[in-house]
């Protein structure tokens, strides 16, 4: 018999996987997030158009490479992995990134328990 997985169902009613969370949340919790505002970031194009990758100073091959000042054009939240675009609200630490409705719901609560007791839990 399969054993069944536990989620928690955020208020947008996207759901994720309790184990996962917990363990993104025991560092997350711990740092110190800053909000900014999402913008494009230097990518390395692979000139055939096959591949990009974000630039942050890598040494590359310019047979093969061009850097593109915006051409990194999305970032993915460290905890739920949605997309974050262009001016979208985020919270930073260190290398870290995180959308404004983790931060809200999982980052801001002082008691993490009673926040996800607020939250539908759902065995699938």
């Amino acid at each position: 018999m399969n054993e069944l997985t536990t989620f928690v169902v955020r208020p947008n009613g996207e759901e994720l996987n309790l184990s996962i969370l917990l363990s993104e949340l025991k560092w997350a919790r711990k740092m110190k997030w800053t909000k900014t505002f999402w913008k494009p970031k230097p990518a390395l194009i692979e000139l055939q158009g096959k591949s990009s990758r974000q630039y942050i100073g890598q040494k590359y091959d310019k047979k093969y490479f061009k850097i593109k000042e915006d051409g990194w054009r999305h970032e993915h939240c460290d905890i739920c992995t949605k997309g974050i675009y262009e001016n979208d609200a985020v919270y930073i630490s260190d290398n870290q990134i995180i959308c404004e409705s983790c931060h809200l719901e999982f980052i801001v609560p002082k008691n993490l328990d009673d926040a996800l007791k607020e939250m539908k839990i759902v065995k699938r």
